[in-house]
């Protein structure tokens, strides 16, 4: 048995050692950070799931978000530890009315709370004042949300079925990708 768990051991870890990139900076994923303010990291991710699915935005909930990447090589191992979940991408339909009330309970918490349903979003720009998301902007070229206009949204299917407080995006039709969002950061 312990020859058999050996092989499995050696094959496993070339997988994981793999190198399969580069990062020139630190990428921040630390909790105190990753859950109350926008970092690189969070931002990376976001931009990667709106660029793979076409989406016009996209939300990654920080706490899917789980390590930090170190500046130079980057390995399948790095991404498992930075993503350790199953999460499937998926892409939702959602008015400028239900983006607004996505993001009012993203920015709800505070520094102490920890809050893993806080945010990092992709082909928006907004404001937060008083537990409160202003000045909502769409990307390219900052134009403002439009309430009654409908966007694609890409988000994990954690998100999808209502994880993190996000009662609002749970049962909306949805098209899932089929693959697993630390696959899509690997391929990416």
């Amino acid at each position: 048995t312990a020859a058999l768990i050996e092989s499995y051991r050696t094959k496993i870890d070339a997988t994981l050692k793999q190198v399969i990139g580069e990062s020139l900076v630190f990428l921040n994923g630390e909790r105190g950070s990753i859950r109350f303010e926008e970092t690189n990291l969070g931002n990376f991710i976001a931009d990667i799931m709106r660029e793979y699915t076409n989406s016009s935005i996209a939300f990654i909930n920080a706490g899917a978000i789980r390590a930090s990447l170190d500046a130079g090589p980057v390995t399948v191992e790095d991404v498992w530890d930075m993503m350790p979940f199953p999460n499937e991408l998926v892409v939702v339909s959602l008015s400028g009315k239900e983006i607004e009330e996505v993001l009012a309970r993203s920015v709800q918490g505070t520094r102490d709370d920890e809050d893993g349903g806080f945010l990092h979003v992709s082909g928006l720009s907004f404001k937060i004042r008083d537990k409160k998301a202003e000045q909502i902007m769409t990307m390219p070229g900052k134009i403002p949300l439009v309430a009654s206009k409908m966007y694609t949204v890409a988000i994990s299917d954690f998100m999808w079925q209502g994880g993190d407080g996000y009662s609002l995006l749970k049962g909306k039709q949805a098209v899932k990708t089929g693959n697993p969002l630390k696959e899509i950061l690997i391929e990416a």
